[in-house]
């Protein structure tokens, strides 16, 4: 088992945001997690091994912001409450440009699990989830145009009762969604196109007994898609076609989750070799752990589920080992692989690359760990965090790195922050407080 001394890259940037949850979930799953410190990693809070790290917002929300970062552009947005009531809020930031908070004329009844995804000419689309006229849960989007007001919505594209959705962009500036709900008891996923303007199309019903629904397209434009039954905890895969679902197979493993503890995620991740997924979990004490399996994308048997664990070392008598070329701009990462420091929070980020980044919490640090091949090759420490939900990770188009987060605030309120190499440029714009 390899190794490491953790040495931090110097350079600056900015900090995050996304998701909701009830001011009291924060109490429920903020935790600190004891783990191996690597020596030489930023512990000012406002400090990453990338730089300055920005405050967007503070809201009552244990998950990141839902982020989109294109043509040097970042656009984040969250669920917001004040005396007025619970909102929909976002801002934007270029180079020389840095936005208010803007409300977004959204109406809400308790919206969640937003994401943001790109349309034509810098406008993106909203997704959400929130109560639909009837009570009944309901996927909805929203076209926003570069200066952040709302073109066309809320739209509702679910037709049903909606649990759970995942999403790609489709390359012309629409949409495809695929969606869980109908029955409780026995969900059905579908297929449901956006385009361009934010009209749906048709829902396509794909499989029935079926639950968090997790997509990821490869370079190659084929799409993956992995699902949960619910009655047994197994999951399965196949291949998103035009035609619908082809290739359906049984992947040999179940979460097998106790009796107290929660699914909060799962999330489908490539590299150019394997396909990986990733789950998250918490207990009824608020602990959380992260799992994960893989397999060549060609074929073969997937891992048994392995927790996720990483090796480091807070000894500042070993020498490090060599750094990782990741192929991404986000400063030094040194060579690991599994140990006994445990993960949890992770979050791989969407695409395909010849390595894969995911964050995740690691002892008293948020950190980027590298898997190549179906296994941990890397990691980079990159602030002092506790985090109390899901981060966020986009990258631009020259390979910039941007992670998101939330962490403990003021009261029942949440600190969403950012940082990135790619913001030490625009420093100029942090505010003096941050």
């Amino acid at each position: 088992m390899r190794r490491i001394q953790c040495v931090t890259a110097g350079q600056w940037i900015l900090s995050p945001s996304r998701s909701i949850n009830p001011g009291w979930w924060l109490l429920i799953l903020s935790a600190v997690f004891a783990a191996c410190t690597p020596t030489n990693t930023p512990n000012d809070r406002n400090i990453s091994a990338w730089g300055n790290t920005l405050t967007i917002t503070q809201a009552e929300q244990s998950n990141a912001p839902a982020l989109w970062v294109a043509n040097d552009r970042i656009t984040a947005a969250w669920v917001g409450a004040d005396e007025s009531g619970v909102h929909q809020d976002a801002r934007f930031f270029t180079s020389d440009d840095l936005t208010e908070t803007v409300v977004l004329p959204l109406p809400p009844v308790h919206p969640y699990a937003q994401t943001i995804f790109p349309a034509q000419l810098d406008y993106t689309h909203f997704l959400w989830l929130d109560a639909g006229d009837n009570g009944e849960n309901r996927l909805y989007s929203a076209l926003i145009t570069p200066d952040v007001t709302v073109e066309r919505g809320p739209t509702p594209v679910s037709n049903a009762q909606t649990f759970r959705y995942t999403a790609l962009a489709s390359g012309d500036g629409g949409l495809q969604t695929v969606w869980s709900g109908g029955l409780l008891s026995e969900p059905t996923l579908y297929y449901q196109p956006v385009d361009a303007v934010g009209r749906p199309g048709a829902a396509t019903a794909l499989t029935l007994n079926a639950d968090w629904p997790t997509l990821i397209r490869a370079n190659d434009g084929t799409r993956h898609l992995f699902w949960l039954r619910p009655v047994d905890q197994r999951l399965f895969y196949g291949m998103l076609t035009e035609s619908g679902l082809t290739g359906i197979t049984e992947i040999d493993t179940a979460l097998n989750l106790s009796p107290n503890s929660r699914l909060v995620n799962l999330q489908s991740a490539l590299d150019v070799t394997h396909m990986y997924v990733f789950w998250n979990i918490v207990d009824a004490s608020g602990e959380a752990e992260s799992w994960f399996i893989s397999r060549e994308i060609n074929g073969g048997e997937w891992s048994a589920p392995i927790k996720l664990r990483i090796a480091l070392t807070d000894s500042q008598a070993e020498t490090p080992l060599a750094s990782l070329d990741t192929g991404f701009n986000s400063g030094t990462t040194f060579v690991t692989d599994a140990g006994d420091a445990l993960l949890s929070w992770t979050m791989p980020l969407s695409g395909q690359y010849a390595i894969l980044p995911v964050a995740a919490q690691v002892g008293d640090k948020i950190a980027l760990v590298y898997f190549q091949g179906g296994a941990i090759r890397g990691y980079q420490p990159i602030t002092a965090a506790d985090l109390i939900g899901l981060p966020t990770l986009q990258v631009d188009r020259d390979r910039y790195l941007y992670l998101a987060w939330a962490q403990p605030g003021a009261g029942v309120q949440a600190e969403l922050r950012l940082t990135s190499l790619r913001l030490n440029q625009w420093s100029a714009l942090l505010p003096a407080d941050n």
